[in-house]
């Protein structure tokens, strides 16, 4: 004769393990690459990823290393995100084209303070508005600071439409700060170094230093070097780069250290030093250029 078992109450309450297993997979579903829970942005070991602007403020001030973006964030209503202090590295993972972070006009959108090491990657940044750098502002080293400059990193990121009332368009480095851009556009950017400003050495801080690689600068507007603005002390070393657009403008103002190499002997390079040659202190080495155009002259040089 047969008696059934009980099942002890212990066992009954205990789900099996196949379904907790897809439980906690469907909090982290997604195609691409792992969704996030709502509460990892929280952990500032894990990435975050951000949709909207509330979750990149938070991901920014949680001192996230890594931060994805997912849609085009507005930033309207926001202003200007919290300053970076850390390193952190923020890329667009939109699925049709780059993702977009719009400013729409109402403040600056990026601020690199010191200590902080900022690498942006496929992304559009535009609708910055602010006195200088509305896109980014890379903090200098003071005379009384101890923590290192800022650093910025632009990697296949396009600058547009952002203006500035007072210096750099999309871009300003303080003294001391340094920016390395590869692969990006800068067109459309207004005030003076239209698209980036390299600032002059101040007391106790080096000049500030840009490194840019197979980047276009185009029809951005400022009354002192267009494309970029190279203050006293300061560096900016351009390789690969296409400023053909600015044949009869102003593209580049340096009074510091700039080296220019175009993309190949056999092509035109396009570029004018507004009176690059007439400082002092300035410092200009030209390689593979085939036709400079200095105060709307042009001279042939041999190759």
């Amino acid at each position: 004769l047969l008696f059934p078992v009980e099942e002890s109450a212990t066992s009954m309450r205990a789900p099996p393990l196949l379904f907790l297993s897809l439980l906690l997979a469907s909090l982290h579903s997604g195609s691409g690459h792992r969704r996030l829970a709502t509460g990892d942005v929280l952990n500032r070991e894990l990435p975050a990823e951000c949709g909207d602007a509330l979750c990149l403020v938070q991901a920014i001030l949680n001192k996230k290393p890594q931060i994805f973006i997912t849609n085009n964030i507005d930033l309207k209503g926001v202003g200007i995100l919290p300053t970076i202090e850390n390193r952190v590295s923020i890329s667009g993972v939109c699925d049709q084209s780059k993702c977009k972070v719009d400013a729409g006009g109402a403040a600056g959108i990026f601020v690199v303070g010191l200590g902080g090491y900022l690498t942006l990657k496929d992304l559009d940044l535009t609708g910055g508005f602010c006195s200088r750098g509305s896109a980014v502002l890379v903090s200098g080293l003071g005379a009384d600071s101890s923590p290192s400059s800022g650093k910025l990193e632009a990697l296949n990121v396009k600058f547009y439409n952002n203006i500035a009332t007072d210096v750099g368009g999309a871009v300003a480095i303080d003294s001391g700060g340094s920016a390395y851009v590869k692969n990006s556009v800068f067109y459309n950017n207004k005030e003076d170094g239209g698209d980036v400003n390299v600032q002059a050495g101040q007391v106790g801080a080096p000049g500030a230093q840009l490194r840019s690689y197979s980047t276009v600068y185009s029809t951005s507007k400022a009354p002192n070097g267009m494309a970029v603005a190279v203050g006293p002390a300061a560096s900016a070393t351009f390789s690969k780069c296409d400023f053909s657009s600015y044949m009869m403008a102003n593209s580049t103002a340096c009074e510091g250290t700039c080296n220019v190499t175009c993309p190949a002997p056999a092509q035109m390079c396009y570029l004018q030093l507004q009176y690059a040659l007439g400082y002092r202190k300035s410092v200009l080495r030209l390689r593979n250029l085939r036709y400079l155009i200095l105060q709307h002259h042009l001279l042939l040089l041999p190759l």
